[in-house]
């Protein structure tokens, strides 16, 4: 779905101008077939699947076809009453480039939005690379319960989709006992230490729903202790122009001290979903096999 960042821009009494999406607009929920039915696109016979690299010219930063939406951030150019953005858990950047806005997807375009990342950080040495590509080296590879928080800066905005496996439906329900389920407390020892004005976690809606909800009443008990006023937004993928089904819960704080507090987004989508069909459609034509499996399309 996707945060009302310019919501936050406003907590933070920037005058709103856009509403970026956040970037995983990732295609799923494939319809389910049939093996009767399956078949290439072509009609001729399925193919092994290749285990191939995929092979770049340039990431998104430095894509040709972005040179008159480039955020200002990526150009290096100063960006008028810019808000500081610390990102833990960044993955390959999904709510990053949603605060930072200035993108293109499904033939929408973002404006850019006055949010700099200043750190990010993960311990997924691929997440690392991906987001290396697309939206610039300002991330580390590292482990949040090993690095020092006297290396990282203060920042007005703490983000963070802390781990969901201990939590999630399909994972091990284990809560705060799982080998995960506690990480979100590295976001709490940065509220601790910096005190930061708007903080943003996410997370799977089972969260919500898991031993009675108690672990989220926690976490959300953990961030108020530490001086916040506290929202949980439950927000369905598809209101929101995304093409599967998902649901995802956003846990906003904003400073006790601080005025205001972001509105929750309404649906952009409500009655008129995003389909799978639509999502793929600019692939059916790419022949390539630097697309991983391009052949192995089907219907």
């Amino acid at each position: 779905g996707q945060a009302a960042w310019g919501g936050v821009a406003k907590c933070l009494r920037w005058p709103v101008h856009s509403c970026g999406g956040l970037a995983a607009q990732a295609v799923g929920s494939m319809a389910r077939y049939s093996k009767t039915v399956m078949r290439r696109k072509d009609g001729k016979p399925k193919l092994s699947a290749r285990r191939n690299h995929p092979e770049y010219s340039h990431g998104f930063v430095n894509n040709p076809e972005n040179i008159n939406i480039i955020n200002p951030f990526w150009a290096g150019k100063p960006i008028d009453q810019v808000h500081s953005v610390v990102s833990f858990f960044s993955g390959c950047g999904g709510l990053d480039l949603g605060l930072l806005g200035c993108f293109r997807v499904y033939g929408r375009e973002y404006a850019p939005l006055p949010f700099s990342i200043e750190y990010a950080i993960d311990n997924s040495e691929d997440a690392v690379r991906c987001y290396n590509l697309n939206l610039g080296s300002h991330i580390l590879l590292g482990d949040l319960t090993e690095i020092n928080y006297d290396d990282i800066p203060p920042a007005e905005v703490l983000i963070g989709g802390f781990p969901c496996q201990d939590f999630s439906s399909s994972g091990t329900k284990t809560g705060f006992a799982g080998e995960r389920g506690t990480l979100y407390q590295t976001m709490i020892r940065y509220m601790r230490i910096y005190q930061p004005k708007v903080v943003i976690g996410e997370n799977v809606a089972h969260l919500g729903r898991l031993a009675a909800g108690a672990y989220l009443k926690q976490i959300i008990a953990d961030i108020k202790s530490e001086g916040y006023k506290t929202a949980v937004w439950d927000l369905y993928g598809p209101d929101y122009g995304l093409p599967q089904s998902r649901r995802r819960l956003f846990i906003v704080g904003v400073r006790n001290d601080l005025p205001g507090f972001p509105a929750q987004p309404k649906p952009t989508h409500a009655g008129r979903y995003f389909t799978i069909d639509e999502a793929l459609s600019d692939l059916e034509a790419v022949e390539s096999e630097l697309i991983c499996n391009q052949s192995q399309y089907f219907v």
